[in-house]
């Protein structure tokens, strides 16, 4: 098998900065779409009373449950020309660099790399592949995941203007395995204007020019852009039966994720006020995007699965269950950004002996506070 490198490790601003003051851009480039926003965050209503007494391990860095607002990320889109891209993830080598900013959420087993003193070595499972002509890059860490997936693949293309999308012969996109994934892709209508490159995980190719729409959601900094995008692919979804309940809670009791081991108790506790339990490993994503497009309020552990919030109608309502030891911040800024009334509610991780691993860490909530929050979001 084909050994590559070593690269050099750098950022991307620093790349961007050297090319501008060298007044060359031969090799990368980059244009703003948008300018960054300041998007306000209205305050918690229940959950601003029991914050201020609850330690905290809150993400994104820096962000606080008390904070009223948040910068975006800009919308731009980069360019790089005659790029070897390695593996699904998108990793960039340009000019006999790696661009470090691709490395994001890789790890060396799953995208086929090793690091070296020198830099970054690249072991692909075969020749370097030849792609000439324009390509748009969909590649992206842990697509497999449904909130990256949604927010850092199909979700970028909300950068993506005309012009970009005009000059671009074909697309590239990582091995679709799942159902939400073939489906997503194909809510976007690119297959039927675009030639369709699918890379490999161990994959490296050589192509001519590189054009990607840059994430508009890194860092939890969603850009307010991305709501007319997910409101295009909304009205692109297939229409489905339903009926769907206007009052919905997300079930993960079937994943081994947080477990949060009084759930049976808060499902028997919603349903006495008509919230129906919804598995969504079970639905397709038409009937996801449905659910969600139909439900006046839901309420939801933290996971992968309120990504989905982006399909919501306007002033709905969701509650989010956190817990204390992972207090993720995103999906109160996604709410903000599609103009959603949030509000949350903080459990504890349950005494003793824990994995280090967060995601393997068992959990419980109170029911009273949880029915507290939704009986006032209801209300209001």
């Amino acid at each position: 098998m084909p050994v590559l490198g070593p690269f050099p490790r750098r950022d991307l601003l620093s790349m961007l900065d050297a090319a501008r003051r060298s007044g060359s851009s031969r090799l990368v480039s980059a244009r703003t779409v948008a300018a960054p926003q300041t998007v306000a965050l209205p305050p918690l209503p229940t959950g601003q009373h029991m914050l201020r007494w609850v330690p905290l391990a809150e993400h994104p860095p820096g962000a606080h449950w008390d904070e009223r607002s948040y910068e975006s990320v800009a919308a731009w889109i980069c360019e790089f020309h005659d790029v070897l891209l390695h593996s699904d993830a998108g990793i960039a080598c340009v000019g006999g660099q790696v661009v470090e900013d691709t490395l994001n959420q890789t790890n060396a087993a799953e995208h086929h790399y090793r690091h070296s003193p020198e830099g970054l070595v690249l072991h692909p499972g075969g020749a370097v592949q030849q792609l000439r002509g324009t390509w748009l890059s969909l590649l992206a860490f842990n697509h497999a995941n449904y909130y990256h997936w949604m927010l850092d693949c199909l979700g970028r293309l909300a950068a993506a203007d005309s012009a970009a999308l005009a000059e671009c012969a074909g697309v590239l996109v990582p091995e679709l395995r799942t159902g939400f994934q073939t489906a997503g892709f194909a809510l976007t209508g690119l297959q039927q204007s675009h030639a369709v490159h699918t890379v490999a995980a161990d994959a490296a190719l050589r192509v001519e020019r590189v054009v990607v729409p840059w994430s508009i959601s890194c860092d939890h900094r969603p850009h307010p852009c991305i709501r007319g995008f997910f409101g295009t692919l909304r009205a692109a979804a297939p229409a489905c039966a339903g009926p769907f309940p206007p009052r919905v809670y997300i079930d993960r009791r079937g994943g081994p994720n947080r477990p949060l081991v009084n759930e049976d108790e808060l499902v028997t506790g919603l349903a006495g006020l008509g919230f129906v339990p919804v598995r969504l490993e079970r639905l397709s994503l038409a009937e996801q995007i449905a659910l969600f497009a139909n439900a006046e309020i839901v309420v939801a552990p933290h996971g992968a699965g309120l990504a989905n919030i982006v399909f919501a109608q306007p002033g709905s309502r969701v509650v989010e269950l956190h817990a204390d030891f992972w207090v993720n911040w995103c999906f109160r800024r996604l709410a903000a950004v599609f103009d959603l009334r949030y509000d949350c509610v903080v459990g504890r991780q349950l005494p003793g002996p824990q994995p280090e691993w967060i995601n393997r860490r068992s959990w419980a909530i109170s029911l009273t506070h949880v029915l507290g929050a939704v009986e006032q979001a209801l209300a209001a």
